[in-house]
């Protein structure tokens, strides 16, 4: 072993004071002031452990404060996805999806770590939406974005639940996450071009999005195989902002 931190120099020096020690880091609070509160303490500093250490795992809604704090202002949240083709603004619905728009924040200002999925290499303080295609688009349906991979196989290197809200439908400028099924979300999101209920029920709708036209104009280019653009549709990049949708 290495041992420093002496004045002195010679094992017998410190700073003036002694304090003592810390035998018991898992035992939060002597008397809960809940039945839960060492629980709940305990979940809270895993999840400070875990953002400190930037490891990727799967998003809880608890995460959405972490990455909205420096956020300033009121209102709604806002998305603004900066395309090759035009921007959206994005109302996101944080009380009715907060573990999905956990995530999208998480990921489009770079807070939350991801998998890359050609080199399996941890990504941090990255933004993960930049540079990204939209790799699906079918006019009078909807377009599809957020794979690494541009093939729509890739994702963030975790999956998440669900949160389906019985009440929201799916109409021009929802956005929504798209899945391969129950409980496969990652970062691929998708914005409808128009009423789509048959979708209802079936995808956790994250936000709305005004610029319709703006999803027409993108729906509409050349395909090739697969419905994807025959040239590259891009995302420039998504800012998080509040204010009035």
């Amino acid at each position: 072993m290495i041992q420093g931190g002496d004045p002195l120099g010679i094992g017998r020096g410190g700073p003036g004071y002694k304090f003592d020690n810390e035998s018991d880091p898992g035992l939060l609070f002597d008397k809960p002031v809940t039945d839960n509160a060492n629980d709940d303490a305990r979940r809270a500093n895993r999840r400070l452990e875990l953002a400190i250490v930037g490891e990727v795992r799967p998003p809880e809604a608890a995460d959405l404060a972490t990455y909205t704090r420096t956020i300033k202002g009121k209102g709604s949240l806002i998305a603004t996805i900066t395309t090759s083709l035009g921007a959206l603004h994005c109302e996101l619905f944080e009380a009715k999806a907060p573990v999905a728009v956990a995530n999208f924040v998480g990921l489009a200002t770079g807070q939350k770590p991801w998998t890359e999925p050609q080199t399996g290499k941890t990504m941090r303080n990255k933004p993960f939406y930049n540079g990204l295609v939209f790799h699906r688009v079918i006019p009078r349906f909807m377009i599809q974005g957020g794979d690494p991979l541009g093939n729509g196989t890739g994702g963030p290197g975790y999956k998440f639940e669900d949160e389906i809200d019985p009440d929201a439908s799916h109409k021009p400028g929802t956005l929504a996450m798209a899945n391969a099924g129950p409980a496969t979300n990652g970062s691929q999101f998708f914005i409808d071009e128009i009423d789509a209920p048959w979708l209802d029920k079936r995808h956790t709708v994250l936000g709305q999005c005004k610029e319709v036209d703006v999803v027409t104009k993108i729906a509409s280019v050349p395909r090739g195989a697969g419905d994807k653009p025959t040239a590259p549709v891009t995302i420039t990049r998504i800012t998080i902002a509040r204010g009035t949708p």
